[in-house]
């Protein structure tokens, strides 16, 4: 089984985002966690799966992500394409050395609610 295959299986949420915040791709998982197939987001800013808030101040979301989910979990709010609100555990990751300026980001829905730490 091919690794591109592999990460299609996974039921973990997972999008290549470039430091502007832009999707590079995603995979199967995202689909179903949020509604959208892979080609409706891809190219898209990662904003679209955010919700709203104004608890980030000044940052963007992704020095927000680079500040306080960079190789740890934190909890964010996010929604679907049906604008259903839930709470996730995500974790930002930088890809390898070639592919400077990339990240990873781990999405992983949570089954119960839990207190807002991050909604954008």
């Amino acid at each position: 089984m091919s690794i591109g295959a592999k990460i299609n299986q996974t039921s973990i949420g997972l999008i290549v985002l470039n430091e502007a915040g832009q999707v590079e791709s995603c995979n199967r998982a995202v689909e179903e966690l949020f509604g959208f197939e892979p080609a409706q987001i891809v190219g898209g800013d990662l904003s679209l799966l955010l919700v709203d808030s104004n608890e980030i101040g000044n940052l963007n979301f992704m020095e927000y992500f680079e500040q306080n989910a960079l190789d740890t979990y934190l909890t964010v709010q996010m929604r679907s394409k049906d604008r259903a609100q839930f709470n996730s555990e995500v974790r930002l990751s930088r890809l390898g050395p070639e592919d400077e300026g990339r990240f990873l980001l781990n999405v992983l829905k949570l089954q119960r609610n839990m207190p807002d730490t991050f909604a954008h």
